[in-house]
């Protein structure tokens, strides 16, 4: 609020002079004959009886005095709330000036003028700002000096003020302008030296025009020139004397000796216009206070206003009691009933989100609040019931687990009582299937003791053969056996097949009569005999023997004596009597072929050495190879007495017997074990269908056959390749969590017994084929985790799997690793139809081996 606006410019009305709050203040000068008239009665009739002699005794002045004080203390008493109020206002009207004066002062003084004159006005006014607030808070509640405070003190104070600070600013304005004018002066100085002039520029003066919201003021310099005053001039009109104690006049509200102060200045410079404005708003400010009456203004009541207010304050509060009674009666049943409601709607959700997570123990104390909630509730009500349900298959679940845990790997002649265990077991698991087809890995637990439940039935029918001498029944049971389960009872399944192995290989080589066409059979045995039992003397010996044998048998039959005499003379030196006789007259008989090739060529001398090899057989008949011997004996004599003969004619040797010709056998087809380093695998090629081999490169392609004996064998590679390379560890799938994955069996501990098996593969898709590298460092495997069958590697440990064959619909299955463990082998129908692949190890190089129109599938790398 400006000075024109505040207190000490209070407007003037017809009831007296208002505050800014439009409320009348009273009137000082009849202040007492408005507040007690009595009191003057009272003081009249005091005085009139004291002039009418009424005597010493002051009886007319006791009668007056009891007559008119009670009426005086009456009003005194009605005027003193009024007062109060007063004396409220005047102070609440003294800080609001106060305020204003603080924030003006704090405005001058942040423009810090430097001029002296300014800085001793600041100190004056700093003084009386300081006298100021002294005299406010000494008669801060004197309502009567407060009023002369504002009226005198505080407009004079104001207007210092807001002088000094327009001068200040006026200061600021000038000295701005002649820095300017100087720096213009110094530039043109220093270009004159430049150019050699040395002639003084006129100075010009600079207007300054005032700030945003200020009216624009003119400076000292232009004003003068509007007067036609030099500079001279108007410096002496602001140095006069005269002008200075009328500014002060104006400054302290003196404004009588402010305008005799100015006129006679301006009788002295009749053209300064800033003498005639200052003169002019002195006139103006004197001339107002000389017009101007403080009046008192009685309170009036706005009646009409005061209903109304009354009206509507009563209307409000009717309504609030009728809506308190409406929401207490209405509103808030139907809120704590919507509460209700929503408190059991989101209880019931929690019930079913517990009970999806068979978090049995929380799902029951949800469903036993919700009825304490809403007895009635039927969902909570099933939630109990399916919850005991639960409790009822978990506790025959862990029961079938316990049940199946006793049954597991017991000792070998306690089959029975394991069998027990599987049954009781097996039935457990049947009821909570029938409850609940799809609860946990019970279908998986009930084909698993199944397939034990045949596994051990298998076993006590091996073990039966065995003890019955049926080794061939009891070869076939343990393999199926092992094929199953290779953990289940292996020490002891492991023996009786290595001592089956070594019967059967016997029994072939010891056979009566002999049966050479099936030693390549032995040979198996024995082969078998050693993988079981490495460091088997005789599985070694058998072994070397047979093997000796088959490759001298080969080479015999197909009429290579010469080659096969090396091989059969190894077994001979070994065991003469080997397959019965059977060797002995093989080794006789090429011997005596060699002989014969040997004389027919016209080696005479070794002929007759391989004659004597043959002669000196233990056989039963010799009379072929000592006929031999004897037929070339003399050309082998030299003459006694050299003489001269004629010469002689050339006598021819007698034929040869012709020897009784013997059928050749068919030569047995190797095994598919031998095949080392190269690719078995299916085919459906028309004329040839079944079980090929070829080299890695898709060469050198074989046709084998599709014999069960050749699929049996192909089969045993295929499991072969499950196991690890020190055969510690074996791979086989499995669900976990409603998905097949890859398990790794693991061995068996010495301290803590049978140990669960160890989950390798955690991926989204399932997983299925896997094959152990040569190795032992990775893991190849199929899995549908992109939506396609692609080959993936993984690490033994379960760490780092890759997908090696990225696909969006293409099949890439039955991985293989090669012996080196540097490349797999695999079949794809990214062609149309199924065909051999190769890629490495990291799936680069991706290349078909097959290249055939019709489809091959199902390769494995013979190590």
């Amino acid at each position: 609020m400006s000075v024109k606006q505040g207190v000490t410019r209070a407007r003037v009305s017809g009831k007296g002079i208002e505050d800014p709050d439009g409320r009348a203040m009273p009137d000082r000068g009849d202040l007492g004959t408005r507040m007690f008239p009595d009191a003057r009665q009272l003081l009249n009739a005091m005085q009139e009886g004291v002039s009418s002699g009424n005597g010493p005794d002051g009886v007319g002045h006791d009668e007056t005095m009891k007559g008119k004080l009670p009426s005086v203390q009456s009003q005194w008493k009605a005027l003193s709330p009024e007062a109060e109020k007063d004396q409220r206002r005047y102070r609440r009207i003294l800080e609001k000036t106060t305020g204003r004066i603080d924030r003006k002062w704090a405005r001058l003084v942040k423009l810090r003028p430097g001029e002296p004159l300014l800085q001793a006005s600041l100190g004056r006014i700093a003084r009386d700002i300081e006298a100021w607030h002294a005299q406010v808070e000494r008669y801060v509640n004197d309502p009567r000096a407060v009023d002369d405070i504002l009226d005198g003190q505080a407009r004079a104070l104001e207007s210092r003020i807001e002088e000094t600070y327009r001068q200040a600013v006026e200061w600021r304005r000038r000295r701005a302008a002649g820095d300017s004018s100087q720096r213009r002066r110094k530039w043109a100085e220093r270009v004159r030296s430049l150019v050699g002039k040395r002639q003084r520029q006129p100075r010009r003066p600079i207007a300054s025009s005032g700030s945003d919201g200020e009216e624009p003021t003119v400076s000292l310099d232009r004003a003068a020139t509007a007067a036609g005053l030099s500079e001279d001039e108007a410096a002496s009109v602001e140095s006069d004397p005269r002008y200075l104690q009328g500014m002060a006049h104006l400054q302290t509200g003196d404004w009588e000796a402010a305008v005799g102060c100015l006129e006679d200045l301006l009788s002295a410079h009749p053209g300064s216009e800033r003498v005639r404005q200052a003169l002019d708003q002195a006139r103006f400010k004197a001339s107002v206070d000389a017009t101007t009456r403080v009046r008192a203004r009685y309170w009036i009541v706005p009646w009409g206003r005061v209903v109304l207010y009354l009206l509507v304050v009563g209307l409000t509060g009717l309504l609030g009691v009728i809506g308190t009674q409406v929401f207490r009666n209405q509103v808030s049943p139907a809120l704590a009933e919507l509460r209700m409601e929503r408190q059991i709607d989101r209880r019931r959700k929690e019930c079913r989100v517990l009970r999806e997570a068979d978090d049995l123990d929380a799902a029951e104390e949800c469903c036993r609040e919700l009825l304490a909630l809403d007895p009635s509730d039927e969902e909570a009500k099933q939630g109990l019931q399916d919850i005991a349900a639960k409790r009822e298959l978990e506790r025959l679940y862990e029961k079938g687990l316990g049940l199946e845990a006793k049954g597991d790997n017991p000792a070998a002649e306690d089959w029975e009582q394991a069998r027990q265990y599987y049954e009781n077991a097996l039935a457990k698991y049947t009821e909570i299937l029938m409850r609940s087809p799809q609860y946990r890995d019970v279908p998986l637990r009930i084909t698993g003791i199944r397939q034990k439940l045949r596994i051990a039935d298998l076993f006590v029918g091996a073990e039966a053969n065995y003890e019955a001498g049926r080794f061939r029944e009891a070869l076939e049971e343990y393999q199926q056996v092992s094929r199953l389960n290779g953990r289940y009872h292996r020490d002891l399944i492991d023996g009786r097949l290595f001592e089956i192995y070594m019967l059967l290989g016997t029994e072939i080589i010891e056979r009566n009569p002999p049966a050479p066409e099936m030693f390549p059979s032995a040979l198996d045995y024995f082969e078998e005999a050693l993988r079981l039992q490495p460091r088997s003397e005789k599985a070694v010996l058998e072994r070397r023997l047979a093997s000796l044998f088959v490759e001298g048998q080969t080479r015999y039959y197909r009429g290579y004596a010469d080659d096969a005499i090396p091989w059969l003379r190894q077994v001979y030196d070994q065991r003469p009597g080997y397959l019965r006789g059977i060797l002995v007259d093989m080794l006789y008989d090429a011997y005596v072929r060699s002989g014969d090739e040997s004389r027919a060529a016209g080696d005479i001398g070794l002929a007759y050495e391989q004659y004597r090899k043959a002669a000196s057989l233990s056989v039963t008949d010799k009379t072929l190879a000592l006929a031999r011997l004897e037929s070339i004996t003399p050309y082998l004599t030299p003459t006694a007495t050299p003489t001269v003969t004629p010469t002689p004619t050339h006598t021819p040797l007698p034929p040869l017997p012709t020897p009784t010709a013997k059928p050749t056998p068919i030569p047995p087809p190797k095994p598919l074990a031998s095949y080392h380093r190269d690719i078995a695998f299916y085919s459906e090629d028309e004329d040839s269908p079944g079980i090929w081999v070829m080299d890695s490169a898709g060469g050198n392609r074989r046709y084998l056959g599709k014999s069960s004996s050749l699929r049996k064998q192909y089969d045993a590679l295929v499991e072969e390749q499950r196991y690890s390379p020190d055969h510690r560890y074996y791979l086989f799938v499995r669900d976990a969590r409603k998905l097949a994955q890859i398990f790794i069996w693991l061995p068996r501990h010495e301290q803590y017994g049978d140990l669960a098996p160890q989950q390798l593969t955690k991926l989204s898709g399932i997983c299925y084929d896997p094959v152990w590298s040569p190795d032992g460092a990775r893991v190849a495997f199929v899995s549908q985790e992109n939506k396609s069958d692609d080959i993936w590697v993984i690490n033994a440990d379960g760490t780092k799997p890759r997908n090696l064959t990225p696909n969006s619909w293409q099949w890439d299955k039955h991985p293989s690793w090669s012996p080196d463990s540097r490349r797999i082998v695999f079949w794809s129908n990214r062609e149309g139809h199924r065909q051999i692949h190769v890629m490495d190890a990291d799936g680069q190089n991706v290349r078909n081996i097959s290249n055939t129109e019709w489809e091959e599938y199902d390769p494995i790398w013979i190590p």
